[in-house]
C-alpha cells in the first residue's frame, strides 16, 4: 500500500507546485499593470533573533535565511523588478564575536561555491551579480570567487543582483569624497560612489519590524519608500514582498515629488551637473 501512496502523494504534489506557480504568475501580471520599482533594497534583519525564538545555533538560522533569500530573489526576478540589492554583511558585522564572523565566512563560501557550480542556472535566469564593498576585507578564496562569478555573469541583462558585503555607507561616502577629493558637487562625489550606474532604491524592505537604516544606502535613499513587515527575515514571504510592491504603488506619486525635490535642492544648493 505504502509502495503505492507514495507515488500518488508525489503526483499532488507536483500538481500544487504547478498550480501555485500559476497563481504566482497571474498574480506577478497584475502587479506589472502599474509601475514596479526600478530598484529595490533588502535589509536581511533578524537572523539572529529567530536563532532565539526557535531555539536554534546561529549558523542553522543563517542557513534558513539564505534558502529565504533565494526563494525571495525567485520571485523578484519572475515579478521583472530590474536591480534588487542585498545588505547580506556590513563592515560593522567584523565587531561580532570570532566564531560567528567564521560562521559567516563559511556560508558565504559554501554558497559562492553553489553559485559557482550552477552557473548555468544564473545565466538561465539572466541575473548579473555585482559584488559591492571593500572585498578586501575577504578571505582571498573568497575575493576569489567573488570576482569569478561577476565575470561568469557579466553578460546577463535580466536581473541587477547588487550584493553588499563588507559595506555600509559611511565607508562608501569617504571612499566617494576620497576619489573626488578635488571636486565639490554631488555629481562628482557620486561618480565614485559603489552604486554609480544603477539606480537609486525605490523600495527599501528591513524585516523584524525595525525602521533603522543600520548604515545602508542612506545616500542614495532619500526619495524611497520603507517597509518594514515585522516578522524576521527567514519568515519574509511572499506575501510581504507582494504588500510592500502595492505600498510602494500606492505611494509612488508622492514619492516621486519627493524624489524630484531632493534633485532640486541638489542643483541650487550644491551645483549638481
Amino acid at each position: 500500500m505504502a509502495n503505492l501512496l507514495t507515488p500518488l502523494l508525489q503526483f499532488l504534489l507536483s500538481g500544487l507546485d504547478l498550480a501555485l506557480l500559476y497563481l504566482r504568475r497571474c498574480l506577478f501580471q497584475i502587479l506589472a499593470s502599474a509601475p514596479l520599482p526600478h530598484h529595490v533594497s533588502f535589509i536581511l534583519d533578524g537572523n539572529r533573533r529567530y536563532a532565539r525564538k526557535y531555539d536554534l545555533p546561529p549558523g542553522d538560522a543563517h542557513q534558513t535565511g539564505f534558502r529565504n533569500l533565494v526563494r525571495i530573489l525567485r520571485y523578484c526576478a519572475e515579478l521583472g523588478l530590474p536591480c534588487v540589492s542585498i545588505f547580506a554583511f556590513s563592515i560593522d558585522n567584523f565587531r561580532r564575536t570570532p566564531h560567528e564572523i567564521a560562521t559567516l565566512m563559511s556560508l558565504f563560501r559554501e554558497k559562492l561555491l553553489a553559485l559557482r557550480d550552477d552557473i548555468a542556472l544564473l545565466n538561465d535566469a539572466g541575473i548579473r551579480i555585482h559584488f559591492i564593498g571593500d572585498i578586501s576585507l575577504l578571505d582571498q578564496d573568497i575575493r576569489d570567487l567573488v570576482l569569478h562569478l561577476a565575470e561568469e555573469t557579466k553578460g546577463n541583462d535580466r536581473l541587477d543582483l547588487l550584493l553588499c558585503i563588507a559595506y555600509s555607507t559611511r565607508y562608501e561616502m569617504v571612499r566617494g569624497a576620497r576619489g573626488a577629493c578635488e571636486e565639490v558637487t554631488v555629481a562628482d562625489v557620486e561618480r565614485e560612489m559603489y552604486l554609480t550606474g544603477y539606480p537609486e532604491p525605490d523600495l527599501l524592505v528591513r524585516t523584524s519590524g525595525e525602521w533603522r537604516m543600520s548604515n545602508f544606502v542612506q545616500w542614495q535613499s532619500g526619495g524611497c519608500m520603507l517597509h518594514s513587515p515585522g516578522c524576521l527575515w527567514p519568515e519574509l514571504s511572499l506575501r510581504h514582498l507582494v504588500s510592500a510592491v502595492v505600498r510602494f504603488q500606492r505611494g509612488r506619486d508622492y514619492l516621486r515629488d519627493a524624489r524630484s525635490k531632493i534633485w532640486f535642492y541638489d542643483r541650487c544648493y550644491f551645483k549638481r551637473a
